[in-house]
């Protein structure tokens, strides 16, 4: 920070025509003169050109960020040249340099680009005020931004609040899985985050050095079962209806019960904000090889994580392609599709965060039926699912298209361990299905799968930014239903570091009328989250 200072301070102290080439060929003084001659051109030359107006892309900029000299279509007089300017909000550094050179000169250039984020990061924790225990400021994803906005709208704090409760059998000593959650919340930057939106340009978010992690312990050995039952209800409903400060790091809660010799039962409440679907399998991974080391006195053994920050930084590539491919996607699109047998929306400008839940499992031969059906068209069970869902709202509304709702795994991008991070990659985009009656059913669910793939590759934008693509009236959503289809079974962990999962239960707030949520297995099961002013139970 005094750096920064500093160089601010004496930049600003410098007169404007104080150049180099009026000290170098101008200079009253022959002996200054004299002795910039005698040392001959510099070999590094930096241009600032300044604020452009039109955007640097469309005209003579380079598209690549480093030219080496065979390419260059005139004689240098440096061996590397740097040329920067700021376009289109963005700054925009150039190299050129002797063949020789480019390969530590690419290095370079990289080293600078890290080390101007690491200024601007730096930068934006100064302007923003917060304290020195912030190691990172970042920006928001586009499903973040979304998720902070409706849950600073929902009055009771719920929404996107998530709550897992699962049993564990084994051996399990309660200080040592305590010591393996904190080492994994240490190791993840994305569990040590917070969130500010108050008194900044825009929301970011805050990764902080060092968090003290909110955690219960209680032994219901004691008690009988009656009681023990009702305990762990009480547990569950109070995690449910205690809001998580989004200002305040980690935003996270961990409550285990101790129900038997071998048996605990963990409750563990998060924000939506922090991580996903997919990043929680990863936190279990990891947690349950760290208990299992720490209980047998060996260091864990775990892979530097992938790093979040370098995802979110990488979601402004591509972002011209993705918002072409969604114009055309959108352009027609006039309304929401209703919710199947739901009624009407009234005034939501005040969303609640109260959802009511139900469980579905298919039986067996139905499940077994649909992996059939994936499995001879050559598609997911995703799109089986997308498919059931657009014929469900088409036999209710006679609409087409159909357009809801689709969560997307966001783990498209070319970063080294992105399978492995931890962090909110995924993102919420329209399905925009027409039901094609005339088309082989294998022949139009190949087409569904192909239409998903395309999305995948442009999900990382922002739904306000969408709903500006279509001839929704502003204010209203793209969409009123979400459907889920989550590929990362918790139970697949079981026997990992000695401790086996089952009864597994996620509990989610999303804030749409209706979100159903898929869950792959031998029988499938389906989690139908629906706020009880929009769809009847019987429904």
């Amino acid at each position: 920070r005094d750096r920064i200072a500093r160089v601010r301070d004496a930049r600003r102290s410098m007169a404007p025509a104080f150049t180099y080439d009026v000290v170098r060929f101008n200079s009253p003084d022959s002996a200054t003169r004299a002795r910039f001659e005698s040392a001959g051109n510099p070999p590094v030359l930096f241009n600032y050109l300044g604020v452009w107006r039109h955007d640097a892309t469309s005209g003579p900029w380079p598209a690549t960020p480093v030219t080496s000299a065979n390419q260059a279509s005139a004689h240098r007089s440096h061996a590397i040249e740097i040329n920067a300017v700021i376009s289109g909000g963005c700054l925009r550094i150039h190299w050129t340099c002797a063949a020789r050179l480019e390969a530590q000169v690419r290095a370079w250039s990289g080293a600078v680009t890290g080390a101007l984020e690491s200024l601007a990061a730096e930068c934006r924790r100064m302007a923003s005020g917060l304290d020195d225990d912030v190691e990172e400021l970042l920006p928001l994803s586009p499903l973040q931004l979304g998720i902070l906005s409706h849950t600073l709208r929902d009055a009771s704090g719920l929404s996107y609040l998530d709550l897992l409760t699962l049993t564990l059998d084994g051996d399990l000593d309660a200080a040592a899985f305590r010591t393996a959650w904190e080492t994994v919340v240490n190791r993840h930057p994305a569990l040590r985050t917070s969130f500010a939106y108050q008194d900044v340009p825009a929301p970011l978010q805050a990764v902080h050095r060092r968090v003290t992690l909110d955690w219960q312990f209680e032994d219901l050995r004691a008690v009988d079962d009656g009681e023990r039952t009702a305990r762990l209800d009480a547990i569950r409903r109070r995690e449910l209806e205690t809001p998580i400060d989004l200002s305040r790091a980690p935003l996270m809660r961990v409550h285990l019960a101790r129900v038997g010799d071998r048996r605990h039962v963990l409750f563990w409440t998060t924000s939506h904000l922090i991580l996903d679907g997919w990043s929680t399998a990863n936190v279990f991974r990891e947690l349950l090889a760290i208990d299992d080391a720490l209980r047998h006195g060996r260091s864990p053994d775990l892979p530097a994580p992938a790093s979040f920050a370098h995802f979110v930084r990488s979601l402004d590539r591509g972002a011209r392609d993705a918002e072409a491919y969604w114009a055309a996607e959108l352009a027609d699109l006039s309304a929401p599709t209703p919710i199947p047998l739901g009624r009407h929306a009234g005034d939501e400008r005040e969303t609640s965060g109260r959802h009511d839940i139900r469980h579905v499992t298919l039986d067996e031969a139905l499940s077994s039926g649909l992996r059939a059906l994936a499995r001879d068209a050559q598609v997911s069970l995703s799109t089986v699912c997308q498919a059931a869902w657009a014929l469900i709202n088409r036999r209710e509304h006679e609409q087409q298209p159909v357009v809801f709702g689709l969560t997307v795994s966001g783990r498209t991008a070319d970063i080294d361990d992105i399978e492995s991070m931890v962090g909110t990659l995924i993102n919420a985009v329209p399905a925009v299905i027409t039901i094609a009656d005339d088309m082989p059913v294998t022949e139009w669910l190949q087409q569904l799968h192909a239409q998903h793939l395309s999305r995948e590759r442009h999900s990382h934008v922002a739904l306000t930014t969408l709903q500006k693509l279509t001839q929704i009236p502003a204010g209203t959503e793209l969409f009123e239903s979400l459907l889920m289809v989550q590929n990362y079974p918790l139970g697949d962990l079981g026997g990992r570091g000695g401790l086996r999962i089952s009864e597994v239960q996620a509990e989610e707030a999303p804030h749409y009328p209706l979100s159903v949520v898929v869950h792959p297995g031998d029988t499938i099961m389906l989690g139908i989250s629906y706020r009880p002013d929009r769809l009847t139970d019987a429904a």
